[in-house]
């Protein structure tokens, strides 16, 4: 009897538990018609959607701030500096509950999207007709201009809405990488280098794309590392790429790709160097 009364205990205690998690994790988006960027190779405004390993990190601080000016101060200041997908800047907008912070996201976004074509679908986010009308207007200008001239007076559309004028400033975290880049998406980073064949261009774009995509396993940095002919140019990215794995302990895992002994001792002393 007692034993049963304890097994009941443990199960309402784990119940608990998991409830009091899904509160504090619950990020969810909207089920919409999310446009797929892959493949994609219509007009864009920059040159490689953020890692969903990247970007829900960041979507998540938009979804825990309980301010509706706060989270748009956040959702803007993910913007800066970065390239998303149509459907990552749906999402994006679907956490703002106001229907003109959401109108004026999406016209601040538009410079920073990739798949410039899929852009009209963000329509899906708005509820209102009037903000529907307003925004297909405004992606169809974006789509015959290329995109990026028509940003510049965006800020003053803030002014709409009363809650955007804060003076205190945003400070976006970059939270860690708990995980490595998908499949999907690792194909898609490593087409981009395999299909350049100068060399100097090539290892330009290797480490333009593991910056952008930043949350690397070893195992995908040595797959980049394959795509080149030269293994001194192999050696400057595994060095650059270091800062992006995600699992450091192991990087010492890739001397056994140098088969030059010079090679593989300035591996090693740069590993070592950073430990």
């Amino acid at each position: 009897m007692m034993n049963l009364k304890l097994l009941i205990v443990c199960l309402i205690c784990l119940v608990w538990q998991q409830a009091s998690f899904a509160q504090t994790d619950s990020l969810k988006f909207p089920d919409l018609n999310y446009p797929d960027y892959n493949g994609y190779k219509g007009k864009r405004n920059c040159d490689l959607p953020m890692s969903e390993a990247i970007f829900i990190p960041l979507a998540r601080q938009v979804f825990n701030t309980p301010d509706e000016a706060q989270k748009m101060l956040i959702a803007l200041e993910v913007l800066k500096d970065n390239c998303l997908a149509v459907a990552q800047i749906m999402k994006l907008g679907s956490l703002l509950k106001d229907e003109n912070n959401r109108l004026n996201f999406l016209k601040q976004a538009a410079p920073h999207v990739y798949d410039l074509l899929h852009y009209g679908q963000a329509t899906q986010i708005l509820q209102t007709s009037e903000a529907t009308n307003a925004f297909l207007q405004f992606a169809r200008k974006q789509r015959q201009s290329g995109g990026n001239n028509n940003h510049s007076n965006n800020n003053s559309n803030n002014n709409n809405n009363g809650n955007n004028n804060n003076s205190n400033p945003t400070n976006i975290t970059h939270t860690p990488c708990l995980s490595a880049i998908s499949e999907a998406e690792y194909k898609a980073m490593r087409r981009k280098v395999r299909r350049i064949y100068t060399n100097d261009m090539k290892e330009a774009t290797a480490k333009r794309v593991i910056q952008q995509y930043r949350c690397l396993s070893v195992k995908q940095i040595r797959g980049v590392l394959r795509l080149f002919h030269y293994e001194n140019a192999s050696l400057r990215i595994a060095k650059f790429a270091y800062d992006y794995a995600v699992d450091k302990k192991n990087y010492m895992s890739l001397k056994r790709f140098f088969k030059f002994p010079s090679n593989r001792n300035s591996f090693t002393y740069f590993v070592n160097s950073r430990k």
